[in-house]
């Protein structure tokens, strides 16, 4: 999956891995000792962890990335820095997602919100996002519900939203490393560029317009990135729904899912510079109560069908970004969720990458998500936290150890 070399993809989603690298935070004296960049690359290093995704954006909003249109924090750079030196001395390879649809800062909609052509959004409708800086649709009534996915179409659109997202890709590629002396660009350490994680378009009339104007953003992205960058794999980001294939549509995890704004096949054709196609697995997520008792979705199902798209279709690889299982952090057996909810899945993911390179098919790995930072003492657990040592950690390095020997 490097160009003409084999190489297969095993490691964790570290979203936040960025706070930890900012100077304020790294020097901080309740920070956990082990949980500094080094030491947490160092760890993944020795346990056979060889690509790291994580966001090149706000991922805290008490630290932006970029704090004005434009205009970029000296310290998250430098953080990002920091990290892509860390990653090249442990001979780690690193995914940077661009943007985000979750995210308020540093996401889809700041972007809209700075742009100068698109509507300014109205004082009954201010951004509802929680203290994590997510967009928090439980807050909303269902009028700004409806709203928020109509004025997120307009990243796919509006002039002023376009110019200032391609002008957040230019800033990063051209960044020159202050430790390594390196551009972006031209970085090996940089093992690929993903457009956005799960772009959404779904404002009504969705079915209509979205999927041609999303298909033309990624066209136009693609374009520009190439237009700086010839080095790196790019790829999307998506989860991976279907919506103009009939035939495959049966394999979303419920009906909304075809009007999302994403086509996994005809997304992944709209410009031959991307390199790879990518999917998530988030079914726990995807699916309320009603959709998984009217639907016939297996991940099974869906791993295959891509595997099958990637490989006839799109004559690609096929990587799964993102893949995981929720645990409240409230659970009264967390132990025994892990092993009747999460490991389940973990098992098979990767059972089918295994597979799939033994087969010579199209899938080459895999990325949990996520490895947890419990960056303050006493700091708690996150549904989503894999800590060294745990079960769920450690069937990935029994898995690296697997794909090391194939």
């Amino acid at each position: 999956m490097d160009g003409d070399n084999p190489f297969y993809v095993v490691g964790f989603n570290i979203h936040n891995l960025m706070e930890i690298a900012m100077p304020q935070i790294r020097n901080s004296m309740d920070i956990h000792a082990p949980d500094t960049v080094d030491g947490v690359l160092g760890e993944l290093q020795q346990d056979g962890v060889n690509v790291i995704r994580l966001f090149a954006h706000t991922t805290d909003p008490r630290y932006p990335f970029q704090e004005s249109p434009g205009v970029y924090n000296d310290d998250a750079f430098a953080s990002l820095d920091y990290i892509l030196a860390s990653c090249k001395k442990h001979g780690i390879r690193v995914i940077l997602s661009m943007t985000d649809s979750w995210k308020y800062r540093g996401g889809v909609q700041e972007f809209i919100d700075f742009s100068e052509t698109a509507p300014p959004r109205p004082e009954q409708y201010p951004p509802p996002i929680n203290v994590d800086g997510d967009f928090d649709y439980s807050r909303m009534t269902r009028a700004q519900e409806d709203y928020e996915k109509q004025r997120m179409m307009l990243f796919f659109s509006d002039e002023g939203t376009q110019r200032l997202y391609k002008n957040h890709l230019d800033t990063i590629l051209r960044r020159k490393n202050t430790i390594t002396g390196i551009q972006y660009k031209d970085d090996p350490t940089i093992f690929s560029l993903s457009l956005i994680n799960e772009m959404r378009c779904e404002g009504s009339p969705a079915t209509s317009t979205c999927p041609e104007a999303v298909q033309a953003w990624i066209s136009d992205m693609v374009e520009h990135v190439r237009s700086i960058d010839t080095q790196h794999m790019l790829t999307i980001g998506e989860e991976g729904f279907y919506s103009s294939t009939k035939a495959r549509r049966k394999y979303n995890p419920a009906n909304w899912a075809e009007s999302s704004g994403q086509d996994f096949i005809r997304d992944h054709q709209a410009h031959p510079g991307i390199s790879y196609a990518s999917i998530h697995i988030w079914p726990s997520t995807w699916q309320s109560d009603d959709d998984v008792a009217s639907s016939d979705f297996t991940v099974e199902d869906w791993i295959s069908s891509h595997m099958e798209d990637a490989r006839n279709v799109l004559q690609k690889p096929l990587l799964i970004e993102e893949f995981g299982y929720p645990i409240s952090s409230s659970s009264s057996d967390r132990a025994k969720d892990i092993q009747n909810l999460r490991k389940p899945i973990v098992d098979l993911v990767y059972a089918y990458v295994n597979q799939s390179i033994h087969e010579e098919n199209s899938l080459q790995g895999s990325l949990l998500w996520e490895y947890s930072l419990r960056m303050y003492k006493g700091a708690a657990m996150n549904q989503y936290g894999i800590l060294r040592g745990s079960t769920t950690y450690n069937l990935m390095k029994q898995h690296a150890h697997s794909i090391r020997h194939m």
